[in-house]
Formats: structure tokens, sequence, C-alpha cells
């Protein structure tokens, strides 16, 4: 799970990065990200019922892309708000095949060197 540091919260900032023009399109998922003028990045997660109408499996999704985001924190530019979008594609794919296409959709972003 993310730390608390680490979370974008609210409707008002999870509406700021959703109307940004700034997207980067992966295989599984898609991230849509903005300057925030902080000295963090926070990280926002939205998986829908079209993605599984299981919350187990949409709450598993979640976790998997949390352990990615801390396992590369170190890594992470600081200053950007993100969303991550998952596809439907992503329910049933392997876990190195998320990490990769994730990795690579934030560097696309320039949000991990």
């Amino acid at each position: 799970m993310l730390s608390q540091q680490y979370r974008l919260k609210g409707q008002k900032n999870f509406s700021r990065v959703l109307s940004s023009p700034n997207i980067a399109h992966g295989q599984f998922l898609s991230v849509k990200f903005i300057e925030n003028n902080m000295g963090t990045s926070r990280f926002g997660l939205i998986v829908s019922r079209k993605i599984s109408p299981l919350a187990v499996k949409r709450n598993y999704i979640k976790r998997v892309i949390s352990n990615i985001i801390m396992s590369n924190r170190q890594h992470i530019n600081k200053g950007f708000d993100v969303v991550i979008l998952p596809k439907k594609n992503i329910v049933n794919i392997h876990f190195s095949n998320l990490k990769n296409d994730l990795e690579n959709t934030l560097q696309k972003a320039k949000v991990l060197y």
C-alpha cells in the first residue's frame, strides 16, 4: 500500500489531473499526470467495475500497482500528480508483464527515470 505522502487524495485533485492533456499509454494501463509544485510525487489509482465486477480482483490490481510504485520510489521524479487508469486486459496478466508495462509507461511520462 502506498504511504500517505505518496497518495493523491480528494476529488478536486483527481479532477485536476484527469482534466490534464498529459497522458501516456501502455499496453495494460494509461497514466495521466500533471506537475504539482510539491516536494513529492503523488499517485492515485482508479480501477472501475468495468475492469472486473469482483472487488477482490480490483483490490488485487490496486495492491500490485502500489507495490510496483513503492519498489521504484527512489527513481521517481519529484513534483508530479499521477493517476493510473488500468485497461480491461489487465485482469489476468502476469506480475512481471505488468511491472514492465507500468515502468515503461511512467518513463514515457517522464515521471520515472
